[in-house]
């Protein structure tokens, strides 16, 4: 590894250092992520095989068979709210775009679940 990386890693962990990420339904208040952003890196496949984690889709099986339940991911800085995503947004947008429903959705969903059985988060 070159010295360039070596400092980007150690960059990386220390814009990271302190870093929780917390996937929930905002309605419901179950949970479906809560890791530090170090651990998610490095146990995420979405950056090495480009397909959905488990957690994201069991936030959006619960999205699809839940009407109006809203599904949030926190990232938090030593307990302090850092940034925030709607994802059932992002998910009600593609919605619209493609002409989908959640009922054509939902059996999407359900084909990532049992492809990511076996992913550790």
């Amino acid at each position: 590894m070159s010295h360039f990386d070596q400092e980007i890693q150690k960059m990386t962990k220390e814009a990271l250092a302190n870093i929780q990420i917390l996937a929930y339904c905002q309605t419901c208040g179950e949970n479906f992520l809560n890791i530090k952003a170090e651990d998610y890196l490095a146990l995420s496949s979405h950056f090495t095989d480009r397909t959905p984690d488990r957690w994201f889709i069991e936030a959006g099986i619960h999205w699809v068979e839940n009407d109006g339940h809203l599904i949030l991911i926190d990232f938090k800085r030593d307990g302090s709210m850092i940034y925030q995503e709607d994802i059932s947004k992002i998910w009600e947008n593609k919605k619209l775009l493609d002409g989908s429903t959640k009922a054509i959705m939902k059996p999407h969903f359900y084909k990532y679940r049992e492809r990511s059985k076996q992913k550790p988060i």
